[in-house]
Parts: structure tokens; C-alpha cells; sequence
């Protein structure tokens, strides 16, 4: 093992020990309703729709916490991962805060998804 990877390893332990888990979510978002915005822009993502209804995964919404990082993916007719975002609030009302870190200039297709080992149950 190579230090570099020794140091990431006995670094996740240390948080996971201090229960600082970083969690990672998946959350579709439709292009005609919300567009993921550029990289370095901040936006809050609703937990309620506008009939005050709750999300699909609104369990999701409870559970992200400050510094969990969320996929960004855009369903049809993109149905592409797009970006990666940072929780970077968790208001009271349970909708989150969020920061693009990345927009990717090679969208991660749904294809390519359910035929990555490990990956294919995230969009069932």
C-alpha cells in the first residue's frame, strides 16, 4: 500500500471512529423543473415539491448532514450524472444547501451505470 493510500485509509477511520462519516447521495433532478447550476454556485434543493408534497427518498432529505456530498443527476431526456455537489447547510425544514464542486464536462451516462459493477441498483 502507498502512503498516499495508507493516509486517505487511517484518515476515514479516524472520522468514521469520531462518527464523522461523509455520506454520498444520489438525487434525480428533472431538467425541466431544476437545472443543476454552474460550478461554484450555490442552490437549495427542496424537500417538498410545490404541492407540498414530500420527495421520493425524502428520508434522504433527514439524514444528509453538512458536508455529505450529493451526485447530481439529470433524468430524462439527459439521464446523465452530471454533477457533484456539497451539502454545505442542513436548514430546519429539511430541505438542503448545497455548492456544485464539479460539473463534468463528460456527462456519466444511465447506461454506463447499470453496467458498472457495484452501480447498477442505484437507478432501480
Amino acid at each position: 500500500m502507498d502512503d498516499k493510500k495508507r493516509k486517505t485509509d487511517n484518515a476515514t477511520k479516524r472520522n468514521l471512529q469520531r462518527g464523522n462519516e461523509q455520506r454520498f447521495w444520489f438525487m434525480v433532478f428533472s431538467p425541466e423543473i431544476f437545472k443543476i447550476p454552474a460550478t461554484g454556485e450555490e442552490f437549495v434543493y427542496n424537500s417538498h415539491n410545490d404541492k407540498n408534497r414530500k420527495r421520493s427518498l425524502f428520508q434522504s432529505f433527514k439524514d444528509a448532514k453538512k458536508g455529505d456530498i450529493v451526485i447530481g443527476y439529470e433524468s430524462t431526456p439527459t439521464k446523465k450524472i452530471i454533477a457533484k455537489c456539497e451539502v454545505i447547510e442542513k436548514p430546519e425544514n429539511d430541505d438542503l444547501s448545497c455548492k456544485v464542486t464539479d460539473r463534468f464536462p463528460s456527462p456519466i451516462s444511465y447506461e454506463k451505470i447499470k453496467t458498472t459493477n457495484g452501480l447498477e441498483k442505484v437507478l432501480s
